[in-house]
């Protein structure tokens, strides 16, 4: 009975575990479909001095955000999981530092708009990193510095 028991709780393990792997993969690659739409509308608006900066920091996100889809889809370790994920961190607080700009945020309200689906998925995967890795010292808060 005791060696059911455990099997059934072992199967279960192995089932959660699978299911959260999927939900981060599903998760890492709605955040980088969110961020291929974003820098696509930007790049259509066309750039001048200030959408320019804007287009550069959206397309680091959306590099970013793919190599983190690749790590996970790799299945790679919880470290470089971690250091993907903090540098779409670090690309997305830019791309946010850049948005929250008084003078951009005036003239593109639709362009702030389509940002927060960006936000939406961004924060979800934040969310799962923290869930996730917690156990292992990950701290959401921490934030590399772009050079």
């Amino acid at each position: 009975m005791n060696k059911l028991l455990l099997l059934v709780l072992a199967i279960a393990a192995v089932g959660c575990a699978t299911t959260s792997v999927d939900s981060m993969r599903a998760e890492s690659r709605r955040l980088e479909d969110r961020a291929v739409e974003f820098y696509s509308q930007i790049k259509y608006e066309g750039d001048n001095s200030r959408r320019d900066r804007v287009s550069r920091d959206a397309q680091m996100l959306v590099e970013s955000s793919r190599r983190l889809n690749r790590a996970i889809e790799l299945r790679a370790s919880s470290d470089q999981l971690i250091t993907e994920f903090d540098v779409v961190s670090r690309d997305y607080d830019q791309l946010h530092k850049d948005l929250a700009d008084a003078g951009y945020a005036d003239q593109n309200r639709r362009v702030l708009e389509d940002f927060d689906r960006v936000t939406d998925a961004y924060r979800v995967v934040e969310g799962q990193f923290a869930t996730r890795y917690s156990r292992v010292g990950y701290d959401s808060t921490r934030r590399p510095v772009r050079n």
